[in-house]
């Protein structure tokens, strides 16, 4: 906890969460983003991309993991929403998890 107060904007201020980054980006920086915590609105200035991962079937490993219907709704809303907001969306369905870490 005391290494997110110390990463936090103001002294004292922890990070509401801590980036994720692949092992090749662990040495770089994690971005600026120019929003104080309490903001009402985020502040993304650049290119803006959602990644979106759909999970609609699985391997049979696990027994318990079914197909999930519905899965396309949702992709359309979240689709739908990010694109009018002007962000470029990038769908990945069904991907193992070897792919799945490839992507990120």
């Amino acid at each position: 906890m005391e290494e997110k107060q110390k990463q936090g904007s103001k002294a004292g201020e922890a990070l509401d969460a801590v980036p994720f980054s692949s092992p090749s980006a662990r040495s770089r920086s994690p971005a600026i983003v120019p929003t104080s915590r309490d903001c009402k609105y985020y502040v993304i200035k650049g290119r803006k991309k959602a990644v979106i991962f759909n999970h609609y079937t699985f391997d049979n490993e696990e027994p318990c993991l079914m197909e999930r219907h519905g899965t396309q709704q949702d992709v359309e809303a979240i689709t739908t929403t990010f694109k009018s907001l002007n962000w470029e969306v990038d769908l990945h369905t069904d991907l193992p998890t070897l792919e799945i870490r490839r992507t990120i």
